[in-house]
């Protein structure tokens, strides 16, 4: 059985021409899955309860306190963050947790799907339902690499909060028909046999895992991205750390080699 952890950056609003600049939905759309097995579950969590402790001794921040990237970066009022000092310090804290995840959670694998919705790689993509689209794309992947990379194991879903109607349906359709482009011309139907009950909501807060794909949701956000003022700060570089984690056979067309799906 393997888990995966679902977080999201921006929101699925399309642009609307209509709006002022302020009002307008994001640019980008990001969903990444933090997927760990089962069998690894418990010694993760332990390490997690160790890298919490580390960051508490090191950084001052409270175990308490969720781990949100940016909140990390721009605490906006956030004393438990502001406590940590400056801003370089803080994205060290950043910095430090990601090389930690990868160090200490090693067998765990990275899915990310990403849409920019002022140059889609799919003109088709913004017409829709765009959260619809990247969860589809998502779970495809998930369900793939079940199939492919962990010997047919089942697996489960968990998300932040998100709309989890729709999410719900999403699944139970992929499970009875769910077609994709062939090779050779029209579609076939890929039908996601490998993930088993419903998604299941979680307040991010409550979860380490959760925490986890949104650190690594952000710093890709701010990969894709980079904020001028935030490059001396190396906030445009925090993703690559996670690189080897990812999981590369998501997309071949990925110009970042990182297996990046872009809608």
């Amino acid at each position: 059985m393997y888990f995966m952890y679902v977080d999201e950056s921006g929101d699925p609003g399309l642009p609307d021409l209509s709006k002022p600049g302020d009002k307008q939905p994001s640019r980008h759309y990001i969903l990444t899955g933090f997927v760990i097995s089962a069998k690894d579950w418990r010694n993760y969590l332990n390490n997690m309860v160790a890298i919490r402790r580390y960051i508490k001794n090191n950084y001052g921040l409270l175990n308490r306190v969720e781990l949100h990237g940016t909140k990390i970066i721009s605490p906006h009022g956030q004393d438990d963050y502001h406590r940590i000092g400056s801003k370089r310090n803080r994205v060290a804290l950043y910095r430090e947790v990601l090389k930690l995840i990868v160090s200490n959670l090693p067998a765990s694998v990275i899915i990310n799907v990403h849409l920019d919705k002022h140059k889609p790689a799919h003109l088709s993509s913004l017409s829709g339902d765009i959260q619809y689209k990247a969860w589809e794309r998502l779970i495809q992947r998930y369900n793939t690499y079940l199939q492919r990379s962990c010997a047919g194991e089942l697996g489960l879903i968990f998300a932040d909060q998100t709309n989890e109607i729709e999410l719900r349906r999403l699944v139970r359709k992929m499970r009875v028909f769910n077609p994709v482009p062939s090779h050779f011309g029209g579609s076939y139907s890929a039908t996601v046999d490998n993930i088993v009950e419903d998604p299941v909501m979680r307040n991010s807060e409550n979860s380490y895992f959760i925490q986890i794909a949104d650190l690594i949701c952000h710093a890709l956000y701010r990969k894709l991205y980079p904020k001028g003022s935030y490059k001396r700060f190396g906030i445009d570089k925090l993703f690559d750390i996670v690189g080897p984690l990812c999981l590369k056979a998501a997309s071949s067309n990925d110009p970042y080699n990182v297996g990046i799906v872009h809608l």
